[in-house]
């Protein structure tokens, strides 16, 4: 019995940690400005190329960063809701700065 609760213990301690390492309000920055980057350089593979690392650039993140964030958002959905609700607020934002934002809310959501 102690040993089932040890385990479980360990368990909610470990599902906690992982809560705590996403930031949701940079990957979902990262998300927008990757989206956005591919609609503006789409057909100019070598500039979008360029625009995706100063994007991991800006954010101080690899890809590989973000995309293990990315998984590791998928498997909790409150984190996951908050991440498309930052990411649309994000885009908003851009767009009140009149940032030419070529997407729409619906592309947004994967």
């Amino acid at each position: 019995m102690k040993l089932l609760l040890s385990i479980l213990a360990l368990l909610l301690f470990f599902s906690c940690d992982d809560e705590a390492d996403v930031d949701v309000d940079t990957i979902s920055k990262i998300y927008v400005d990757l989206l956005v980057a591919e609609e503006t350089y789409r057909g100019h593979s070598d500039s979008l190329i360029q625009k995706r690392e100063d994007i991991f650039a800006e954010y101080n993140k690899t890809e590989e960063e973000y995309n293990n964030t990315f998984m590791q958002m998928k498997n909790n959905q409150k984190i996951w809701n908050d991440f498309f609700e930052a990411s649309l607020a994000y885009l908003d934002t851009l767009r009140a700065r009149g940032t030419n934002v070529k997407i729409d809310s619906s592309q947004v959501r994967l």
